[in-house]
This record gives structure tokens, C-alpha cells and sequence, in this order.
């Protein structure tokens, strides 16, 4: 009786054991990449702070809430997509107001499903969804703006408008994204007019597109029409920083077209400094029902120090870079415990936390920095400023907790190379992987190596060249000895 009673505990610890590995952890493991691209563990760079659902708010529940926005008063707008509205809450997540209803063309017009919102001066601009149309609202409600399908006519007659994120310009210039169409960014002047497509992706250029171009040059036009097109991916978000640059990201473009920072021409001057190619996401392989998945980034937040923060919706993970790319911190993940999503739909920044939408739980989560990451922001303050011999003290304590940050070692390196130490500096900046600067150290420490032991040089070039000299001598008069003797 008693090993029948044995048996069954130990049966039941395995069944537990076996069941909970397939449960969703109580935490996420924190990591970066190192510069071959594999995974390693790190510290936590920001932990959960408060998370909240729409009672809290005192709205009532939300309903897939799909973008929100932080002005310079740190009052949050959310687009509650499911419920037709907007909601417009303080520093401190309480409720100011809720709008439902605009005045437009001086009639009352209802929200449906509003998918985008952004705020600029006294302006509230709504990417209103359902109604085809992005309207600029005043404190009173009243649409001052309106920017509909009117010009887009002229490019392609079949385009259904239907604006699901948007950025103002301090100069008045309206950035859409909208999803159905694969040109670029809406883009429209300060009169509301449509004024052209900005920054288009590239298409990706792989294998399995050139196979499918060169099928279709053996088909008719009908049968290469009813084949799969090949067009470049939709933008997801776009984000005007405070630099004024414009910043975008897409849901379906390799890892380095996921995020870009775009000037005036439409150009991505988002480069990374010394690795070849600039990164985003996941690095590692994953699959998909057999196809590699790349990350999938739904949002982009760039705050005043330059860090740019991608909401990756299909792992639910926040990965945080500095203005040069260089990987800072992930955090966050897919699953049911605190501080996990299921649909990751927007990000956003207030003070130092950052505030996160789910747009299937329907919360709003707070994340607030560890003291790690507060070293690592102080330590990048300092470096992006120049001042690489404050930054490298601090960098060398972030060091002792993670040695896998990479602009720690490029911090570290810069200063010995502002110190003159130049060999300590290459291997710092080979470490941090920063080839440009790793360049200009290996091109003083050759000037400082030639200046410090010139005259030893030079009596080595003298006395090879003596020595090469008297062989030569020494071979021909042997040579020569050697046909007299013959």
C-alpha cells in the first residue's frame, strides 16, 4: 500500500514537471546578440511598473487598441480602435476626456475605427479608419483638417484609402501609412493636399524572387497576372522624432529594412558604425510552418537621446538601439505573466518608462529601467555628447554586469583613443566591433610604432640591405669560382 502510495506521488511530480514545461514562464529572459550573432543572457534592463485595462481608466473596457501617442504635456492618447474612439488620459493615467464624436464640415461625425492617432502643437490628428479619411481635431472637437483619397486618383484609380497610422511635421506635412497601399508613406502638404509617396521599400531581392520573375517571362499575360506579385513590403508605423527626422517601420521587411530614420529625400540614413550591416530584431533562425520568420516590428518610438525603441508583435518583445544601431536591451515576450503580450501593438515613452498596448489583452503596461539600464542611459548620455572619458567609467561598471553590450567596449576604446593609448583602443573598439574607429587608432598606433623606433628601423633596413648586398656578392664570386674551376 504504502510503495502504491509512493508510486503515485512520484507519478504525479513527473506529470507536474511535464505539464509545466510547456506553460509560459513566469519571466522572460533578457539577452542581446553578441557580434556573431548568437544570443546571450543579460541583465533585465526595465521591469514592470504598473499594468493597466480600461477600468482603471475609469472608459471601460477597451477594444483592440491599436496605436496611442505621448505629447510634450506627457498626456497619452489611445486609439481604441474596437470601441470607435479616442482616449485622452494625463501624466498620471487619468481620464481628461474621451472623443467618440467630431464636429466635420460642420456636422457632427462619428469615429470608426480609428486605428492611428498623433498629436502636434493643439492639434489631435486621428487616422480615422473606417470613415477612409485623417481628420486634425482641436481641444473643441472641431475637424480643422481633413485629408481624404483626393489626388491619390491620379496614380491609381483602385487605391481604397484607408489610413491606419499618421505623423504631423512641425511645419504642417502629414505622413499616412496605410497597409493596402505598397508605394511609400502617404505624404501630404500643409493645404492638405496630396503631394506624392514617401521613401517606398525596396523590394527584397532573393532567390525565390528571381525564379519567379523568370517564370513569368514564360507565361502569357494572363497567367504571369494570376501569379503572386512581387512588391515591396507596407510600412506598419510611422514616428517623427525630435530631431524632425521621420521614423518608420515595417511589419514585413527583413531585418534591416525593419526600422529606418528618413530624411527629407526619403532616404534611410539609419546606419550602423562599424559592422557591415546594420540589424534589427531577432537574429537567429526561426520557421514559421516551414519559412524563416523574421521579426515583426508593428511600432517605432525614438526618444530625446536618440534610443530607438522597435515593438517586435511577433514575439512580443521591445528591442531598444542607440542612434548608431547598436543593440542596448530586449525585453518583454509572448505569453499570460506579468509584463508578456499577446498582440504587441504600439509603444510609446513617458518620462523614463515605457508604456506598451496590448491590443489583445486590452492593458496598457509600464515598464520602468533598472538600476542597470539607468547606467547604461547615464554612460550613453556622455558618449553621444563626446565625452568618452566620463562615459568609459561608467561603461567599465556596466561591463562587470554585461559583457555582451557592444558600444561599451566602442565607449571604452574611444577614450583610449582621445587618451592617445592607442593599442588598449584597438582592442576595445575590435571587441565593440566599431571598424572606423578601430581604423583611425591602427593608423595613429602605426605613426606612434614608426615615430618611437624609426632609427632602429632604419639600422634594420640599412644592415638587410648590406647583408642582401654582400650575399649577393658572396653568390656570384662563388659561381664564378665555381665555372673557373670547371
Amino acid at each position: 500500500m504504502r510503495k502504491y502510495f509512493i508510486m503515485r506521488i512520484a507519478f504525479t511530480a513527473a506529470a507536474f514537471v511535464f505539464i509545466s514545461s510547456f506553460l509560459p514562464s513566469a519571466k522572460a529572459e533578457s539577452y542581446l546578440y553578441d557580434l556573431k550573432d548568437r544570443s546571450a543572457s543579460v541583465p533585465d534592463a526595465y521591469t514592470v511598473s504598473q499594468v493597466f485595462t480600461g477600468e482603471d481608466f475609469g472608459t471601460g473596457r477597451l477594444s483592440s487598441p491599436d496605436d496611442m501617442f505621448v505629447d510634450s504635456k506627457n498626456r497619452l492618447y489611445i486609439a481604441d480602435t474596437g470601441n470607435d474612439r479616442i482616449v485622452v488620459l494625463d501624466s498620471g493615467f487619468k481620464l481628461i476626456k474621451i472623443i467618440d464624436e467630431v464636429t466635420a464640415d460642420g456636422q457632427p461625425s462619428k469615429l470608426n475605427q480609428p486605428k492611428g492617432v498623433f498629436a502636434s502643437g493643439e492639434l489631435i490628428y486621428i487616422a480615422d479608419t473606417g470613415n477612409a479619411r485623417v481628420i486634425a481635431v482641436d481641444e473643441s472637437g472641431t475637424a480643422v483638417r481633413k485629408l481624404t483619397r483626393e489626388g491619390l486618383f491620379a496614380v491609381n484609380e483602385n487605391i481604397e484609402f484607408q489610413p491606419e497610422k499618421v505623423a504631423a511635421d512641425k511645419d504642417g506635412g502629414v505622413f499616412v501609412v496605410d497597409r493596402s497601399i505598397y508605394q511609400g508613406i502617404v505624404q501630404y502638404d500643409s493645404g492638405d493636399r496630396f503631394i506624392g509617396f514617401f521613401a517606398p521599400n525596396e523590394v527584397t531581392v532573393s532567390a525565390g524572387v528571381l525564379i519567379l520573375n523568370m517564370w513569368k517571362n514564360l507565361f502569357s499575360d494572363e497567367q504571369a497576372d494570376s501569379m503572386e506579385k512581387t512588391l515591396p513590403s507596407p510600412y506598419s508605423n510611422v514616428y517623427i522624432g525630435t530631431d524632425g527626422f521621420v521614423y518608420a517601420s515595417a511589419s514585413d521587411a527583413p531585418d534591416s529594412r525593419a526600422i529606418k530614420q528618413l530624411n527629407a529625400l526619403g532616404k534611410n540614413i539609419l546606419k550602423s558604425t562599424g559592422t557591415a550591416d546594420t540589424k534589427f530584431g531577432d537574429l537567429e533562425t526561426s520557421f514559421e510552418d516551414g519559412v524563416e520568420a523574421f521579426s515583426r516590428f508593428s511600432d517605432v518610438h525614438v526618444d530625446e537621446s536618440g534610443i530607438i525603441c522597435g515593438a517586435d508583435s511577433r514575439r512580443g518583445r521591445l528591442f531598444l538601439y542607440d542612434s548608431y544601431a547598436s543593440p542596448l536591451a530586449v525585453f518583454g515576450g509572448i505569453g499570460a505573466y506579468k509584463g508578456s503580450f499577446s498582440k504587441l501593438t504600439a509603444v510609446e515613452k513617458t518620462g523614463d518608462s515605457y508604456i506598451v498596448l496590448d491590443g489583445a489583452k486590452n492593458t496598457l503596461t509600464v515598464f520602468k529601467p533598472t538600476e542597470y539600464f539607468t547606467k547604461v542611459r547615464e554612460a550613453l548620455s556622455f558618449y553621444n555628447q563626446g565625452l568618452y572619458r566620463d562615459s568609459a567609467v561608467l561603461w567599465k561598471e556596466v561591463l562587470h554586469e554585461n559583457s555582451n553590450i557592444s558600444v561599451a567596449y566602442c565607449g571604452i576604446g574611444r577614450a583610449y583613443l582621445q587618451d592617445k593609448e592607442y593599442k588598449q583602443a584597438m582592442t576595445m573598439l575590435k571587441e565593440g566591433g566599431d571598424t572606423y574607429f578601430y581604423s583611425l587608432a591602427f593608423k595613429e598606433y602605426r605613426k606612434e610604432f614608426v615615430r618611437k623606433y624609426f632609427v632602429w628601423i632604419l639600422v634594420g633596413i640599412t644592415a638587410f640591405f648590406i647583408l642582401f648586398a654582400k650575399t649577393v656578392k658572396w653568390l656570384r664570386q662563388w659561381m664564378l669560382k665555381g665555372r673557373t674551376k670547371s
